[in-house]
């Protein structure tokens, strides 16, 4: 198939902090929109509370959690 830009699929996601967990070399961020349970690595830890996560790659859903991909781009905007 084609290469597809990356740049034009990511998108921005409001949710809420509710973890950040130390893995190895990254940090497992647990988050929730009260509806749905999301999880992000992440390169450091977040302190919980509501953010606009900027420049979402991708999720995938696997046992009822959505599992999201960052890119060099992913960063926290606390909005709350």
């Amino acid at each position: 198939g084609e290469a597809k830009k990356v740049t034009s699929s990511d998108f921005d996601v409001i949710l809420r902090v509710v973890d950040s967990q130390e893995v190895a070399s990254h940090f497992k961020i647990r988050l929730t929109n009260d509806k749905d349970d999301y999880q992000l690595n992440y390169t450091r830890g977040i302190e919980p509370g509501v953010y606009k996560i900027r420049s979402v790659a991708d999720v995938r859903w696997e046992d009822k959690v959505g599992h999201l991909t960052g890119n060099d781009y992913t960063y926290f905007l606390e909005i709350a």
